[in-house]
């Protein structure tokens, strides 16, 4: 009996010894693929790779990407699911705003008191919840947390997903440390500014807009077969002078009288145009404001040339635009407009070139970078870049979490009584 105490003795010793090397093991192995993303996603990313060498972007199937599922006849670009790896192999350059902001390091978090157009939450356990908010523009705050709630709920799993506290702004100026709408590379500018997808994703109605798929609807539609030369061969601008008047009063001056002008001062209730109808025009002349212009986007809907000065402003599709070399679609003049006259009538000129640049502008925004997928993946990439540069947020009771979005949207309140 001593012989076999002493055995199962030492037989327990070695099975615990052997245990604890395999979870050691298993731990080493875990903390491998956890902090190497990329070996856990590497087969389906080159699966992706590969059908992307065999059809463009523009088109490409789901049904061409193995282990994306779909219905017949669904676009890749219209798909609210798609996993990590997947939206990286599908859409080149659409996240490189992220690996900007996240190459800066660590963001500093502010709790001082929140300023108007600003709006503070978190994600927890895949859920939404507010924790503070700004009043003024409230539609635009409304509007980003419908979004970021859709990337959440339609995330392949919203479990997964970090728990991150963030902030964001609204407001046409960015500011440090926060998700803003957009950012400038000038001196004195904020430089630590992480970009989000603009509010007009969502919708954006005051000016009789509406969410983005339905102008692109509308644009479609009012297209059509409309061929190049049955466009109208002039240069089109709207707008109010105010916001930007050096840039936006100078255009004015250059394009007075002149045969191929339709530039002219917004009036709403005589010269207004649906956006859908500039689609109608050949040339569409875009300004800054006071800081970006929402309607850069729905120009780049339209099978027509945008015509601007160098951009001053950064969007998150900025990265994807192209001034020259055989996927040129935009066309830069000068800060002046001074050679405004001679690029049209270049254009004109030229029409197949002209052409060309009209097809890009369709085939890389409104055929594949400005629709639903790639927001949603922007919005999820943007989830987990900014848990890797602020602090964990640690384990939340119930009542430590915030309101969650559900209660809010139907409250409008951060806080209410028990009778409310």
């Amino acid at each position: 009996m001593g012989f076999r105490e002493g055995n199962l003795g030492a037989l327990g010793h070695g099975i615990r010894h052997r245990t604890t090397i395999t979870t050691c093991l298993l731990m080493a192995v875990f903390f491998v693929c956890y902090t190497n993303r990329e070996f856990l996603r590497f087969p389906v990313e080159h699966e992706l790779s590969t059908a992307l060498d065999d059809h463009p972007p523009n088109t490409l199937k789901l049904s061409d990407v193995q282990g994306v599922s779909t219905v017949s006849g669904d676009h890749p670009a219209n798909s609210l699911t798609l996993s990590d790896a997947q939206c990286t192999a599908l859409f080149p350059h659409a996240f490189d705003e992220i690996e900007l902001a996240l190459s800066r390091g660590p963001v500093k978090r502010s709790l001082d008191k929140i300023t108007n157009g600003h709006v503070r939450a978190r994600i927890y356990n895949g859920a939404l919840y507010l924790t503070d908010r700004g009043l003024d523009v409230w539609h635009r705050q409304s509007a980003i947390l419908h979004q970021i709630h859709r990337a959440i709920v339609t995330a392949p799993s919203p479990s997964e997903l970090p728990n991150i506290n963030f902030e964001f702004s609204v407001n046409d100026h960015p500011s440090g440390d926060v998700w803003s709408l957009a950012r400038s590379d000038a001196d004195k500018q904020v430089h630590n500014t992480w970009l989000m997808p603009d509010f007009g994703f969502w919708s954006w109605p005051e000016p009789h807009i509406g969410s983005l798929d339905e102008v692109h609807d509308r644009i479609i539609k009012t297209e059509g077969s409309m061929t190049w030369e049955e466009k109208e061969s002039k240069a089109v601008w709207r707008g109010t002078v105010k916001w930007n008047k050096g840039l936006r009063g100078k255009l004015l001056d250059v394009a007075w009288d002149r045969p191929w002008s339709d530039v002219q001062r917004l009036n709403w209730s005589s010269n207004a145009l649906a956006m859908e109808d500039f689609c109608r025009y050949k040339y569409l002349i875009y300004t800054e404001g006071v800081t970006y212009s929402g309607r850069l986007r729905y120009f780049q809907m339209c099978r027509s040339i945008i015509i601007t000065p160098e951009l001053k402003w950064h969007q998150t599709t900025s990265p994807l635009i192209r001034s020259a070399g055989p996927d040129q679609n935009i066309v830069i003049v000068k800060d002046d407009w001074s050679d405004l006259a001679e690029t049209i009538e270049y254009l004109e000129a030229n029409p197949e070139h002209a052409e060309r640049v009209a097809n890009n502008t369709v085939r890389t925004f409104r055929d594949w970078y400005l629709r639903p997928a790639v927001e949603t993946c922007y919005w999820r990439k943007l989830f987990r870049a900014w848990a890797h540069v602020t602090p964990p947020v640690g384990q939340l009771y119930p009542e430590e979490r915030g309101t969650r979005w559900e209660s809010f949207i139907l409250m409008h309140r951060l806080h209410w009584g028990k009778n409310a």
